[in-house]
């Protein structure tokens, strides 16, 4: 078996990047290839930086064992299973499924989770991401929120049901990343249009979203995440990787974020054509 190692670099929205992880091409006797991503160094950690530490979720759970998130709709709609991620390995998603079918208001939940964070400091900044992926384009929907106690417009009224977007996603069984910003108590400015859903291939954002900021003397924030109203039995909505991130220019960059620097535009098809 022979090996060759060689470095690439990725790019999102036109601009190249600088090289971020290792492709090891691997070659038996009849220069078959064999391609592995052996490491990627500079990659998100999922649980560096993030306020919310979802390590408690379990291979086989339901989300009920999980003292910092409550699942929502009925347990049979909430399983956590191992399964493929946004970079193509197994990792643990939060599957949600449809028990009723109907559509809204009948099958009201179709599973999630509300994760709590306490303590919070109100005057600070938070970005909220998790991934998500769909079997179904137009049943149910997807909602990205946040707390109904704790939350104001940009304009400074209070929301008592605030979400970053309800959305259906562009195309069934693909990871797209969910993004919403929650401004500090004293915020003062516009909308940035960071709030959305990205694709991943392209860095663009498919679905735009809208921003809140945090009720003065707010100690909780919660992020919640739920597919719901959809209209078959057995329809099913995927998500992993749940962020809050403090926005104080130690989070991670959003090219990071969306994972453009772990990625491999394009395919190794043989030994002496290693792009196409």
């Amino acid at each position: 078996m022979k090996t060759e190692t060689t470095n690439y670099s990725t790019a999102i929205g036109r601009s190249v990047l600088s090289p971020r992880y290792v492709i090891a091409l691997s070659f038996d006797d009849l220069d078959t290839d064999i391609t592995y991503l052996t490491s990627h160094d500079d990659c998100l950690d999922p649980f560096s930086l993030n306020l919310l530490d979802y390590s408690q979720w379990v291979n086989g759970g339901t989300g009920t064992q999980l003292p910092n998130f409550s699942l929502v709709g009925p347990v049979s709609s909430n399983d956590i299973i191992t399964d493929t991620g946004p970079d193509g390995t197994d990792e643990l998603l939060w599957q949600c499924t449809e028990q009723e079918g109907g559509g809204s208001p009948a099958a009201a939940a179709s599973g999630g989770f509300d994760a709590a964070l306490t303590g919070i400091d109100d005057t600070l900044t938070y970005r909220y991401s998790i991934w998500v992926k769909r079997e179904h384009l137009t049943s149910g929907a997807t909602y990205l929120g946040l707390s109904r106690s704790t939350t104001n417009t940009i304009a400074g009224a209070p929301d008592n049901n605030p979400y970053f977007f309800v959305a259906d996603l562009p195309v069934i069984n693909k990871w797209y990343l969910a993004v919403g910003l929650l401004h500090g108590s004293g915020y003062a400015g516009a909308d940035t249009g960071l709030s959305g859903i990205y694709d991943p291939d392209t860095g663009l954002k498919v679905v735009s979203g809208v921003e809140f900021k945090i009720i003065p003397g707010s100690t909780t924030i919660v992020q919640r995440a739920y597919y719901f109203y959809a209209d078959n039995i057995g329809d099913q909505q995927w998500m992993c990787r749940p962020r809050i991130d403090i926005v104080d220019g130690t989070e991670p960059d959003f090219e990071l974020l969306l994972g453009s620097e772990c990625r491999i535009d394009g395919c190794i098809t043989s030994r002496n054509y290693l792009a196409c």
